[in-house]
């Protein structure tokens, strides 16, 4: 059996330990995440007095995008009682523009491994 020697180990574990790190918190990419999907959770929203389609708010935390509202009555038409449809605007909103996440999502792991000079393509 050939005995064989790969360079740059520590070096490698290192910035992948450093990557991993980086990566364990996305609020950055989240929040920009909702925000892109925000303007169209906007137009699926019923409207009334207006006040729904205007109070959607972009969050970001380390491990997901939020779109929230802080009225009352947001959840109820989002998901559906047992008095009013499901309007479903914000998960409509979510799958629509899945491709769009998936791609703020590659581009910001593109961006840190580039910042911790990675060099990964993908």
């Amino acid at each position: 059996m050939t005995d064989k020697r790969v360079q740059g180990v520590p070096e490698t574990t290192h910035a992948l330990d450093a990557l991993a790190d980086d990566v364990g918190d996305l609020t950055r990419v989240n929040e920009a995440i909702a925000a892109a999907i925000i303007p169209d959770v906007r137009p699926r929203t019923p409207v009334r007095t207006g006040a729904l389609a205007g109070s959607w708010e972009a969050r970001g935390t380390k491990d997901r995008a939020e779109i929230v509202s802080a009225l009352a009555y947001s959840v109820p038409l989002e998901f559906g009682s047992a008095t009013v449809d499901a309007y479903a605007m914000v998960r409509t909103a979510v799958d629509a523009n899945a491709g769009k996440a998936e791609d703020m999502y590659r581009d910001e792991m593109h961006r840190l491994a580039a910042a911790r000079d990675f060099g990964w393509q993908g």
